[in-house]
């Protein structure tokens, strides 16, 4: 019986698939991970799916790790990736 339950079990799990619980950076621009030599006049961050503001947050920073964004936050919600 122990034989069965494991072999359910195990049909549920490849059966079920994997699945995304959480948003992922799509694509940016600038590039994510880039270096720039001068400060573009905007950042664009496209998600897999809408972000709860709440649990979301990014930082700019400089070459030297100092924060260069200045807590400016903006959203726009109509932006299609």
């Amino acid at each position: 019986m122990s034989t069965a339950i494991i072999l359910i079990a195990l049909g549920f799990l490849l059966w079920s698939g994997p699945t995304q619980a959480h948003a992922r950076l799509d694509h940016a621009s600038p590039a994510a991970g880039s270096t720039l030599s001068s400060s573009p006049s905007e950042i664009a961050l496209y998600f897999t799916e809408e972000l709860e503001p709440k649990f979301s947050g990014a930082e700019a920073r400089s070459a030297t790790g100092a924060r260069v964004d200045h807590g400016c936050e903006h959203q726009r919600q109509s932006d299609a990736s």
